[in-house]
């Protein structure tokens, strides 16, 4: 309930990541068409998120929210193994999920931010050797 629209938030309404992400999904299409279904998606998305207060109080709030939850997360993550145990469960897979799309080319500063929570850091490139 918290990573979820934070990705989404990051990547939907974090002015840097946005084009990116609009150019990865929408590139192929005709420039017209482009323009207006991305930006038709992306004000909806924008929309729910405020709506449901995660993005209400702006930008600098939504950052601090993100850093802070990152610091939660950082403080609870396992040394060693992983979240439950030695071996990855279903809540691995999905903090795995959003806490890796957080740390791609699509969203660098908020990867920055996930590279310095060093045991966070640990438990997703653990989970990335186990390919």
């Amino acid at each position: 309930t918290t990573l979820y629209p934070l990705v989404l938030g990051v990547r939907w309404f974090d002015d840097v990541n946005w084009p990116k992400l609009r150019t990865l999904f929408f590139g192929s299409m005709p420039a017209p068409l482009r323009g207006l279904v991305a930006g038709k998606i992306q004000k909806g998305i924008r929309k729910r998120l405020v709506d449901s207060d995660f993005l209400r109080a702006g930008d600098e709030a939504f950052r601090k929210r993100t850093k802070d939850i990152l610091a939660s997360l950082e403080a609870r993550a396992p040394q060693s193994g992983f979240w439950l145990g030695e071996t990855p469960t279903v809540a691995d897979i999905s903090l795995f999920a959003h806490l890796h799309a957080l740390r791609s080319p699509l969203s660098p500063e908020q990867a920055t931010w996930v590279e310095e929570c060093k045991k966070l850091s640990a438990y997703l490139n653990r989970f990335e050797e186990l390919r």
